[in-house]
C-alpha cells in the first residue's frame, strides 16, 4: 500500500530517529563508564530533544509521547532527581530499542498496540518515582467489581490481637520484599508473600480493601510464573503495598474500613491484564474486572490533527464518559474551595492530582491540544496553591472555563471519531516532503539563534553578569542537533 502524507513523512523520519537514538545510546554508555561526566547526559538529552521535535512535526501521538517521557527521564537524571541511575539507564536503553520498532509498526500496520507502549511508559515513570500511565482512562477495567464484597464476619475481633497480627504480617512482608528486590525474583519468597496477602484477604472480608489483596494474589501468580516482568514499576507497586500494610498495622481494626486505593488497584489490574494468565487467581480477576476488554485496540488515521487514533464508538464513548466524570469532580472541588474557604487546601491538592491524571489520559488519547489546555490549568492551580490569596482566587474561574473548553472539545472529538470509524470523513491529503520538514527545523533553529543573540546582548549590557547566559549552551546544542539532522 502506498504511504501518503504524514505516514510517508514518518517512514522518512525513522532512519533519522534511529541515527539520533544511536548517538543518545553512545552518550548514555559513556556516562555509565564515567558518571562524573555530566556532559554526556546533556548530549543524550540533546539528541532526545531533537527526536521529540522531529516527531512533533508529523504529529504522531504515540511515539511522540514515548519520546517525551524519554526526554523527561534524561532531564531528571541531569537534575539528580533519579535515585537509581543504573536502573534509569537500563529503562532508557529499552526505550531506545523500542521507539524505532514502534514507529515501523505504526507505518506498516496502521495499528496501535497500547499495552506494549503503556508497559514502557510505566517503566520510564516508575524509575522517576512518578505515577504510572496505566492510571489513565486508556486502561478501563470494570471497577464495579471492586465494590462487590464478601459477607463480613459477624463478630468483633480482639483489637490487641489484630494489631499484633498485622505487625507480624508486615514484618514478614518486608523480609520477603527485601529478598525479591535483592534477588530480582519471587522464588523462595513467594510462600511468604502468598501467606501475607491470603491472610490480609481473610482479615478484610467484607471490608473495602478486600478486592486489593485478591488482585495482589493474581499479580504474585504472574510474577512467580515470569508472565509479569519484575521491572521498576512492579517494584514501585510492591513498595506502595508495603506502605498500605504499614498504615494498616498502625491503625489496627479501624484500618480495615479505610477507602480502597483505586489507583493502586488499577495499576495492579493492568499487569494482571497484560499477563493473560490462566492461573486460578488471575482467571478470577480477569473475569470479574473484564480485563480482556480493558485495553482497546485502535487504528491510526491521518487527519488534519496528525496521525490520530480511532476507537470503536462504544469504546470512545466510555473513555469520554470517564474523562467527563473526572473533569466534573475537579470543577466541584474548585467550586467548593472557592465558596467554603477551605484552609487545608486538600481540595486544591485533589484537583491538581486529578488534572495530572486527566492530562496523561489526553496525551495517550492523542489529544495534544487538550492536554496543553489541561496542563495550563494545572499550572495555574499549582501556582495559586503555592501563594493563595483572595485576589489570586480569580484564576480558579479561568481554570473552570478551560475545563469547560476541554469538555466541549471532547464531545466534538467523539463525533469526529464516530464519523471516521464509519468512513464518512475522508482523510486529508497532506504530503510531508523533506523540504517541509527541513523548513520547520530551520525555523526552530532560527528562533534558537535569536534567543542566543539576545542573551549575549543582555550579557554585554549587564557588564558581564554570567546568569544572563544561563541556558545558552543547551540552546546551542539543540540548534546543532537540528542542523545535524539536515546534514548541514
Amino acid at each position: 500500500m502506498e504511504l501518503k502524507g504524514r505516514l510517508q513523512g514518518l517512514e522518512w523520519l525513522i532512519e533519522e530517529v534511529e541515527a539520533s537514538l544511536h548517538l543518545a545510546y553512545e552518550a548514555l554508555e559513556s556516562y555509565l563508564a564515567t558518571p562524573e561526566d555530566e556532559s554526556q547526559v546533556r548530549f543524550c538529552l540533546s539528541y532526545l530533544h531533537q527526536i521529540h521535535g522531529s516527531l512533533k512535526i508529523v504529529e504522531c501521538h504515540g511515539p511522540l509521547l514515548l519520546a517525551e517521557e524519554m526526554e523527561n527521564l534524561a532531564e531528571s537524571m541531569l537534575e539528580k532527581r533519579v535515585e537509581n541511575v543504573t536502573a534509569a539507564c537500563d529503562v532508557m536503553v529499552q526505550a531506545i530499542l523500542k521507539l524505532p520498532a514502534y514507529l515501523r509498526q505504526v507505518v506498516i500496520s496502521r495499528r496501535d498496540q497500547p499495552e506494549t507502549l503503556l508497559l514502557l511508559l510505566n517503566e520510564l515513570r516508575a524509575v522517576q518515582g512518578l505515577s504510572l500511565a496505566s492510571e489513565t482512562v486508556f486502561f478501563s477495567p470494570d471497577m464495579a467489581a471492586a465494590r462487590r464484597l464478601s459477607t463480613p464476619y459477624n463478630r468483633q475481633p480482639d483489637e490487641v490481637a489484630m494489631s499484633n497480627l498485622l505487625r507480624k504480617l508486615r514484618q514478614m512482608y518486608q523480609f520477603a520484599l527485601a529478598g525479591v528486590i535483592k534477588d530480582e525474583t519471587v522464588g523462595d519468597n513467594f510462600a511468604y508473600l502468598d501467606k501475607v496477602f491470603s491472610r490480609l484477604k481473610e482479615l478484610s472480608k467484607g471490608f473495602p480493601r478486600e478486592p486489593l489483596w485478591t488482585a495482589v494474589l493474581a499479580l504474585l501468580e504472574g510474577i512467580s510464573e515470569k508472565e509479569i516482568p519484575l521491572g521498576c514499576s512492579i517494584k514501585m507497586l510492591l513498595q506502595q503495598l508495603d506502605e498500605e500494610i504499614e498504615q494498616l498495622a498502625k491503625m489496627g481494626f479501624d484500618g480495615l474500613a479505610k477507602p480502597l486505593p483505586e489507583p493502586l488497584l488499577k495499576n495492579i489490574l493492568f499487569y494482571v491484564a497484560y499477563a493473560q494468565s490462566d492461573k486460578n487467581w488471575a482467571s478470577q480477576i480477569r473475569n470479574e474486572y473484564q480485563l480482556d476488554d480493558a485495553l482497546p485496540e485502535t487504528l491510526i488515521e491521518e487527519s488534519s490533527e496528525g496521525l490520530s487514533p480511532i476507537y470503536h464508538p462504544d469504546t470512545a464513548q466510555a473513555i469520554v464518559a470517564v474523562l467527563m466524570e473526572e473533569i466534573g469532580q475537579v470543577k466541584d472541588n474548585l467550586d467548593r474551595y472557592a465558596t467554603e474557604n477551605d484552609t487545608s487546601h486538600q481540595l486544591l491538592d485533589d484537583s491538581i492530582n486529578d488534572m495530572r491524571r486527566i492530562r496523561d489520559s489526553l496525551a495517550v488519547l492523542g489529544r495534544a491540544e487538550l492536554r496543553e489546555i489541561m496542563a495550563n490549568a494545572s499550572e495555574q492551580v499549582t501556582a495559586f496553591r503555592a501563594n493563595p490569596s483572595d485576589v489570586a482566587k480569580g484564576c480558579l474561574f479561568l481554570v473552570a472555563s478551560q475545563l469547560l473548553e476541554v469538555e466541549s472539545s471532547l464531545q466534538s472529538w467523539l463525533e469526529s471519531n464516530r464519523e471516521l470509524m464509519d468512513g464518512h470523513t475522508s482523510a486529508d491529503e497532506m504530503r510531508l516532503e523533506v523540504d517541509r520538514a527541513q523548513a520547520a527545523l530551520l525555523q526552530e533553529a532560527r528562533k534558537g539563534l535569536d534567543t542566543v543573540k539576545n542573551a549575549i546582548v543582555d550579557f554585554i549590557a549587564s557588564q558581564w553578569q554570567r546568569e544572563k547566559l544561563d541556558g545558552v549552551p543547551e540552546i546551542i546544542m539543540d540548534i546543532r542537533g537540528a542542523l545535524e539532522m539536515m546534514h548541514l
